[in-house]
């Protein structure tokens, strides 16, 4: 995400890693050369969920209505 906000100007990143279920945040300055103000690495506890990838999947099939689905869980 690019933020402008008059002279502030931001560049975050989150990064999620399924393998490792950690998320790795960055936060840059890019007035200031790409200067880091904030770096950081979390852990993803299992009950997190990508809602916007789930939506996707949902979209992909290819359901006639009244038709069911189940969506595998971790």
């Amino acid at each position: 995400m690019t933020a402008n906000e008059g002279s502030r100007q931001r560049e975050t990143r989150i990064t999620f890693d399924p393998e490792t279920k950690k998320a790795t945040y960055l936060e840059r300055d890019r007035a200031k050369n790409n200067a880091v103000v904030l770096s950081q690495e979390i852990e993803v506890p299992p009950c997190v969920h990508d809602v916007v990838g789930g939506l996707f999947f949902l979209r992909t099939l290819n359901l006639a209505p009244g038709q069911n689905a189940q969506v595998p869980g971790q």
